[in-house]
């Protein structure tokens, strides 16, 4: 399974509505908001501030975040949109660690 372009959320438009209206879920590293969608497939968009990091950390930061996502949230979820948004002790956390952290919020998602 694919994580697609229609399971993205990058329009800045449809970020601030789920900043607004989702409900949140916070762990240690990651702040989710979520909120029902007219859509009947779920999207999620990633948010990771370089937070004084190389480019070369944050892409890879986000390949791992993205793959977690594809792996763990899409295929268990519908109808819903998802903004994640990365705080700055994300960085050094092993593949593993993000996987299991955000199968824990998963399990507290409100949609």
């Amino acid at each position: 399974m694919r994580y697609s372009r229609a399971q993205r959320i990058s329009r800045s438009a449809d970020i601030r509505r789920v900043q607004q209206e989702g409900k949140v879920v916070r762990t240690r590293h990651f702040t989710i908001r979520v909120c029902a969608s007219p859509l009947g497939f779920p999207r999620v968009g990633c948010i990771v501030p370089r937070h004084g990091r190389s480019a070369v950390d944050r892409n890879r930061l986000k390949r791992r975040l993205r793959e977690v996502i594809r792996q763990d949230i899409l295929p268990l979820r519908r109808g819903f949109d998802a903004v994640v948004r990365v705080g700055p002790g994300t960085y050094g956390q092993a593949y593993g660690d993000l996987r299991l952290e955000l199968g824990g919020a998963l399990q507290r998602l409100p949609v």
